[in-house]
């Protein structure tokens, strides 16, 4: 799949980002049932993904330092950063 698209991500761990209930905010989906009765993605957990080289190197010098401050932080929400700069 990666070599037929190589300007996306592609990766073995799915996840859904969703409106809220509510309708004031994103609900992030990743367990397998919502995955499934959805049909669809958003996200690719960068842990089993296949990028292009050029997307890491975007990640380490084009990331904005709030955002890599967040991540170091907290040790999470690399795989929403990766997503946002490739898409």
């Amino acid at each position: 799949a990666w070599r037929a698209h190589p300007d996306v991500l592609v990766g073995y761990y799915p996840r859904l980002h969703k409106p809220s209930p509510d309708g004031c905010g994103w609900r992030y989906v990743w367990n397998d049932l919502d995955l499934w009765w959805h049909g669809d993605f958003s996200i690719i957990l960068t842990k089993a993904a296949f990028m292009h080289a050029r997307y890491l190197n975007l990640y380490s010098q084009g990331l904005p330092q709030e955002a890599r401050a967040y991540i170091d932080t907290r040790k999470n929400c690399e795989d929403i950063a990766m997503q946002l700069l490739v898409s």
